[in-house]
């Protein structure tokens, strides 16, 4: 995998995942650059919480997301 000046790396526990997918909204927002990856992380951590929320199965949820810039 070659990764370059403006590609994000997104890291998620396994809490985010446990009841599948994120979603296409939370999946869409990693499609938009303009946004900071604080930004994006709490985006997935906040869609991930209201599925285990919704489905009464609370878990540790934890999201970082990265973007690589020029060196």
């Amino acid at each position: 995998m070659h990764l370059a000046a403006g590609d994000y790396v997104v890291l998620v526990s396994d809490g985010v995942l446990v009841d599948g997918p994120v979603g296409d909204a939370a999946a869409g927002t990693l499609r938009c650059k303009a946004e900071q990856p604080d930004v994006l992380a709490k985006k997935l951590v906040e869609a991930a919480r209201a599925r285990a929320v919704q489905r009464g199965r609370p878990d540790d949820i934890t999201a970082a997301v990265l973007r690589l810039e020029n060196s």
